[in-house]
């Protein structure tokens, strides 16, 4: 009968740990999302903003994806992932996303130049580009 005693306080301790555990599980799931909620939302482009920019820049009826309307929605992304990370300088993975587009921006103008001069210069005009 003695070893009861010792039965019941461990099990009684068991039951403490495993609510505890349970609380803290809660409560971390909980906070995940609350930070999920309140993250900041990354800028993305509107479709009727990205629609207007390919009727602008587009060099025929059907076209989405030369170079210059490429060059134009990169732009226009990196200028509103610009103002995101004027807000929330430690958004380091944003950021890299940021350098991605630049670059990629920066390799279709070069193509450009290569292919069109004068459509590049009018594109850089246009953009306020370098």
């Amino acid at each position: 009968m003695a070893n009861d005693g010792r039965i019941l306080t461990i099990r009684h301790s068991l039951a403490t740990v495993a609510a505890s555990f349970l609380v803290c599980v809660s409560l971390a799931c909980g906070l995940s999302a609350l930070a999920r909620e309140y993250a900041p939302k990354l800028p993305m482009l509107d479709p009727k903003k990205k629609q207007k920019l390919i009727e602008k820049y587009r060099t025929h009826e059907s076209d989405t994806g030369s170079p210059q309307v490429q060059i134009a929605l990169l732009t226009e992304e990196i200028k509103l992932l610009t103002s995101h990370l004027r807000e929330h300088k430690k958004d380091f993975s944003s950021r890299r996303g940021l350098i991605k587009k630049v670059n990629e921006r920066r390799r279709l103008l070069r193509y450009l130049e290569r292919e069109d001069a004068k459509e590049a210069e009018k594109i850089k005009k246009d953009l306020d580009l370098k």
